[in-house]
């Protein structure tokens, strides 16, 4: 009997990272499934997340988040083909509120993957949990981490974004990772150029190269890398030349001919595992790079407003990210809010919030980026710190095949 499988999700990371392998292992699996998938609000959204779902999943019934409001009200106008009779909703991030209301509408099941316990467990029909605590209902199921299976089954990058080493010369491989939500290419690109030119002057036999997250483009990469950008003009920087190698492959060449190699394969994780070191910010990225056993420096939220752009707000979910964009109120709030982060600051990178410690370190301070890029060649030298780093990171605990367990979960609801 063919039935409906309805994915529910929110941001880039979480459309990358779960909904694509939870995809992969029901489409691959011997059940008649009919695939939908539902964006949800999220102010952390690229923008673009329908587009990278049709290209990377081939789906086209895609509702927008723009629409989810009207979806919940008529979810029967928007598709061609009518809903079969049985089918399940799975919420992969977002609000599971969403993944209810979807489910009563069309009165199919819901099962919800979360990262901890949620408010609305005792609705799903079933729950999965990467990590069940001691707040977990009896019937979640423990899962772990669905980039697991993410990472498991990427294919291979098409070509390697590093050089050769030449013989007895080996070469300090970077990597920089400035995600894809706005407020994170505003800032880490022109800090990337920053790193550039001093690690030109300063370190020999390096290899720098950036890799592109999906759904970010060269013309992304002109503007992030231009006056345009608020960021860059603050730092007064002189606007770097994109060209093609030899390979007719693109690659950044700074004001100081400083050279930055780019990567838009997605995913390139053989490639990224390679990296003596990565450079990024808060997110899902810290999470794939932990699993992938890369040591990295992470910059926080608090850089944009240590860096003076006070008006570059990073996007606050919630009551208080209504309050901070109150006229006068909304800045002694976010004053008031960013020196609360900072005094009692927690962990932010996903290694150190799985692991319960500092493992990775973080960027909590007002460093420029040319402190940044001082405190990287540090670190790219502390052999001692960096191996702690790799043996740390192995702590992360493993589940075989985290969508499998999915897959099982979902032929249970439809097939008992």
């Amino acid at each position: 009997m063919a039935s409906d499988i309805i994915m529910l999700t929110n941001g880039p990371g979480e459309l990358l990272t779960w909904v694509c392998p939870v995809f992969d292992e029901l489409r691959n699996s011997d059940r008649d499934y009919r695939f939908s998938l539902v964006l949800l609000p999220c102010l952390f959204a690229g923008g673009k997340e329908a587009t990278i779902a049709k290209e990377r999943l081939g789906i086209d019934r895609i509702i927008k988040a723009k629409q989810i409001y009207k979806f919940l009200l008529h979810p029967h106008s928007f598709v061609d083909e009518e809903w079969y009779s049985s089918g399940v909703v799975i919420g992969l991030g977002g609000d599971p509120f969403f993944s209810w209301m979807v489910a009563k509408r069309l009165k199919f099941k819901l099962l919800v993957y979360s990262e901890r316990p949620f408010w609305l467990s005792f609705l799903a029909d079933s729950v999965a949990i990467q990590n069940p605590s001691r707040r977990s209902l009896k019937r979640a199921t423990k899962v772990g981490p669905l980039l697991l299976s993410a990472i498991d089954k990427s294919p291979g990058t098409k070509k390697s974004p590093w050089p050769e080493e030449p013989n007895n010369k080996p070469v300090k491989k970077i990597a920089l990772l400035p995600g894809s939500k706005p407020i994170k290419l505003k800032l880490l690109i022109p800090c990337a150029l920053v790193v550039a030119d001093i690690l030109k002057q300063k370190v020999e036999n390096y290899s720098l190269c950036m890799f592109m997250a999906p759904g970010t483009s060269i013309s992304d990469l002109k503007y992030y890398a231009s006056s345009e950008n608020s960021f860059f003009a603050h730092l007064n920087l002189t606007k770097p030349s994109i060209q093609k190698n030899a390979d007719n492959e693109y690659f950044l060449l700074t004001s100081n001919r400083a050279p930055i190699s780019l990567c838009f394969d997605f995913p390139a994780y053989a490639s990224l595992q390679k990296a003596d070191l990565a450079l990024t910010a808060v997110g899902t990225i810290t999470d794939e790079l932990g699993f992938l056993n890369v040591p990295m420096l992470v910059m926080t939220p608090c850089q944009a407003y240590n860096y003076g752009l006070k008006s570059e707000r990073y996007p606050i979910p919630g009551l208080i990210g209504l309050m901070v964009r109150i006229p006068i109120i909304g800045k002694f709030l976010t004053s008031l809010l960013y020196f609360a982060i900072t005094a009692f600051s927690k962990p932010m990178a996903w290694p150190n919030i799985r692991l319960n410690k500092e493992v990775v370190p973080e960027i909590w301070e007002g460093l420029s980026p040319a402190e940044t890029a001082d405190k990287l060649i540090q670190l790219l030298y502390d052999e001692h710190r960096l191996k702690e780093m790799k043996r740390e990171l192995l702590n992360l605990k493993a589940v075989p095949n985290p969508a499998g367990e999915i897959r099982r979960l979902v032929d249970g609801l439809l097939f008992p």
